[in-house]
């Protein structure tokens, strides 16, 4: 049995064809005749003339400043593979972009982004040889001023020679205010014996991405591809992915931040795996994994979406959820509402859980052409936790093509949300080559115009940490009595460990120098 695993593993062509695939183009895509109008901004992000490919893309707020927005990209304007990032401060109206410096390696690829909760973001890019799968690993960029410099590159991982090939990587960072607050952790795809098999792993760093341990194995198949980590309320780092042998979405969870891991769960089968679908569009059922932190009703919730079949013609995406800590899931629940069975291709769903408890889902769809060739960007979200969804929204204004002389538009998008509002960042084609644009819901508040944006600003993360900003300010906490029993001056974006507090109720002040104030209140 291992013997054909890991045959199946090195001669499958689709497995790493995202890594190797010449990225330039020259073609001319443009969708003529296919323009709407939708509720949503279509902003260009990135700045060059050049007609080669941009890609898998990210984006995030800034928790303290939701105006300032970051987002980054697999870019290729130099004719060749690197990070490119975008920096906006007004909510994605006007972006500044540049191209991150490489690693050790002169390529880099696969980009993702994540944010502390002390508002430091982190990018994480693979960074390899571009003389074949070797000399591959991962570097980490850091930012501690919303993205106008950035620190680093620091090693997470680098791994010379070809017996090893690193690959897909995610991020994810512990944003709970427990012990391990501030904890980043990275799963990914490690093949092995010169590509013959492939499996999970997973590295964390507890000193803000400047030093990582040595790989954990996470999952037990040796075929398997696309994981995607998430930290949940109570500090648990679970990581999902796709087995390619059974087409089961796996879990497996470690409570003690990351050292080690359990037993992998199957806990959904996509029907699909892995394949190209039209367009010679490289297409994976991952999964699209966040949980619930938030503290409201539906805290400690596990929601994945992903994108299969079910019996009928046509990718659709999926949601499922967890209420138990990833024990048990619920049905599968389709949540674009095209109608069933017509042969339209639903792929590459994100999911974010915003700081409301709101899950958003963006995905690209077919729905508009009947050929089953053109694709949009596409949005919904729910407020209940998931029992119900909104119906779906079309976010691009006008139709994009897969490229196919490029032989892909990147295997993943990018989706953030603040206070119910999406932030959605794609690959789009409307131009006639690659692209990278940003879109938000026009129809909702900005961010500065809400209560959670304004100073002061105050948040209690899990009862164990205030977070928050003001000019200048103190930071009460009074005890179920009224009896006053912290005292802080803060300044600035502020952090103020409660773990010292006994157990009870608390009420905790934040009040501005001008006079301004925002309460809070939390149980230990």
């Amino acid at each position: 049995m291992n013997i054909l695993v890991f045959v199946v593993c090195a001669e499958d062509p689709l497995i790493l064809k995202d890594v190797w695939e010449t990225q330039t183009n020259t073609e001319d895509v443009r969708v003529l005749g296919d323009k709407v109008t939708t509720d949503f901004s279509n902003i260009r992000v990135n700045s060059d003339a050049s007609t080669n490919i941009h890609n898998e893309e990210q984006v995030w707020m800034n928790p303290h400043n939701p105006q300032n927005l970051i987002a980054v990209w697999r870019d290729f304007r130099l004719g060749y593979r690197r990070i490119g990032i975008g920096v906006s401060r007004d909510e994605g109206k006007t972006w500044s972009d540049s191209l991150l410096v490489p690693g050790i390696e002169d390529w880099d690829s696969d980009p993702c982004l994540t944010v502390a909760s002390d508002g430091t973001f982190y990018a994480t890019a693979l960074n390899f040889s571009p003389s074949g799968y070797e000399n591959s690993g991962f570097q980490v960029y850091r930012s501690t001023n919303g993205g106008t410099s950035w620190d680093g590159p620091f090693t997470a991982l680098y791994t010379p020679g070809d017996y090893y090939f690193e690959d897909k990587e995610m991020t994810t960072v512990d944003r709970t205010g427990g012990s391990r607050d501030g904890y980043m952790y990275i799963s990914w795809t490690r093949f092995e014996n010169y590509l013959s098999y492939c499996y999970i792993c997973c590295i964390r760093s507890t000193d803000r991405g400047q030093t990582w341990n040595s790989p954990v194995r996470v999952s037990t198949s040796n075929y398997v591809q696309w994981s995607v980590p998430c930290v949940g309320s109570d500090g648990t780092v679970y990581v999902a992915w796709v087995d390619l042998g059974d087409n089961y979405i796996y879990l497996d969870k470690s409570t003690n931040g990351g050292a080690s891991f359990g037993t992998d769960n199957p806990i959904v089968n996509t029907n699909f795996g892995m394949g190209e679908i039209n367009g010679g569009i490289q297409t994976f059922s991952f999964p699209a994994m966040d949980a619930d932190i938030t503290g409201g009703p539906h805290n400690g919730n596990l929601y994945i979406a992903y994108a299969g079949y079910n019996g009928s013609s046509g990718l659709d995406i999926y949601f499922i959820k967890s209420t138990n800590g990833g024990i048990s899931w619920s049905t599968p629940l389709r949540i674009n509402d095209d109608p069933p069975g017509n042969g339209r291709d639903q792929f590459h769903p994100w999911l974010f859980v915003d700081n409301t408890g709101v899950i958003h889902v963006a995905f690209y769809d077919r729905r508009d052409d009947p050929s089953n060739y053109y694709f949009n960007l596409y949005y919904t979200r729910s407020t209940d936790g998931g029992a119900t969804w909104e119906p779906n929204r079309r976010v691009t204004s006008e139709s994009s093509a897969p490229v196919e002389k490029a032989g892909l538009i990147g295997e993943y998008i990018g989706l953030a949300g603040y206070n119910g509002k999406p932030y959605l960042v794609w690959t789009d084609t409307r131009e006639g080559h690659q692209k990278i644009y940003f879109g938000t819901d026009t129809t909702m508040s900005s961010a500065s115009e809400s209560q959670f944006a304004r100073e002061p600003n105050l948040r209690i993360l899990e009862g164990r940490v205030a977070v928050g900003s003001v000019s200048e300010g103190e930071l009460l906490v009074y005890d179920a009595t009224g009896r006053l029993v912290m005292r802080r001056d803060v300044s600035g974006q502020f952090r103020v460990d409660l773990a010292g507090l006994g157990r009870g109720y608390y009420r905790v002040l934040l009040k501005a120098k001008d006079g301004q104030e925002e309460a809070g209140a939390f149980t230990r």
